[in-house]
């Protein structure tokens, strides 16, 4: 007997005490007009989340454009002059790996600078003369408007990529300046092109 009055009084207590205890909040906006303690957020899978944030290590897809150096897809190239232009020829290697025969004036692509040293971008560097001696252009005392009109002269390829000609300097004189063809002429799809026209 006195067993089941203890049983009894145990089975009233627990539903006096379900009864007395507030509902939990469902949501922390609950909890929080209540005066509760926000709900535990839920777990995640901390391996997934490593993983997504770990860096790729694929390359970054770039804009299609033409080869920046022309000289690993073309070969036999040289300057020719034709009407006072230097015409830099080429075989030139398509998007399908045929040969194409290309050429282009470099005058375009290429400009003198005031210190005799050539740049990429239109402008012209090599003048009426193209490779003859440059005796009738040799810088006079009349300064810059003179300078303006010389050019360089004795220009070709002496090795890989490599141009070589003698510019003239605004304060008289000349030099022999070098420029690497690859940092400025690209092959687009078989076709010699300016990168300085590109922009």
């Amino acid at each position: 007997m006195l067993l089941k009055t203890f049983a009894f009084l145990a089975l009233a207590i627990g539903a006096i005490a379900h009864e007395a205890a507030p509902p939990q909040p469902r949501t922390n906006a609950e909890a929080l007009a209540r005066g509760l303690p926000i709900l535990s957020p839920r777990h995640r899978n901390h391996g997934e989340d490593k993983k997504k944030n770990r860096p790729s290590n694929k390359p970054v897809p770039t804009k299609a454009g033409p080869t920046p150096d022309f000289a690993s897809t073309c070969d036999w190239y040289d300057i020719e002059f034709k009407r006072n232009r230097p015409m830099l020829r080429a075989l030139c290697k398509d998007n399908k790996g045929k040969k194409k025969y290309s050429e282009l004036n470099l005058n375009q692509c290429i400009k003198l600078q005031n210190n005799g040293q050539l740049k990429c971008g239109p402008g012209g560097f090599v003048g009426r003369s193209g490779r003859r001696d440059l005796e009738s252009e040799m810088l006079d005392a009349r300064g810059w408007n003179d300078y303006a009109k010389q050019k360089c002269t004795r220009c070709d390829v002496v090795s890989d990529d490599t141009i070589e000609c003698s510019c003239p300097l605004k304060r008289g004189g000349r030099i022999d300046a070098s420029y690497t063809l690859g940092d400025c002429i690209s092959n687009k799809n078989g076709r010699l092109t300016c990168k300085a026209l590109e922009d």
